[in-house]
């Protein structure tokens, strides 16, 4: 399932997903009470901090998020967002300028 709220990238995601042979539902908005088990989010920093709740909440019990579309001068401040979350870091991966986190939630 993919899910975002900006209808170009939706239509964009479209095209990519069929020209790479798959098939999967494209939605505006993550469905209430929905438990994933992977999360994949590639947007700024920022806006990861501003849907740390919502990412929360949709991930299941010992789910993975990944987070990606961050600038390295920023990371520690997501970790940190994160992490007051019950979400632990276990991954950063560098590339450039640019850093990608692996977050796991932890049992309650």
């Amino acid at each position: 399932m993919a899910v975002d709220n900006d209808r170009a990238a939706l239509e964009n995601a479209e095209e990519n997903i069929a020209l790479n042979g798959l098939s999967l539902p494209l939605l505006s908005e993550i469905p209430v009470g929905k438990k994933f088990d992977i999360l994949v989010s590639n947007i700024l920093a920022e806006t990861h901090c501003q849907l740390k709740y919502t990412f929360h909440e949709c991930l299941s019990r010992n789910g993975i998020m990944i987070l990606s579309g961050i600038l390295d001068d920023r990371a520690e401040e997501v970790i940190r967002v994160f992490e007051g979350i019950s979400l632990k870091m276990e991954k950063i991966r560098r590339e450039g300028e640019w850093v990608c986190l692996r977050f796991r939630k932890l049992p309650l």
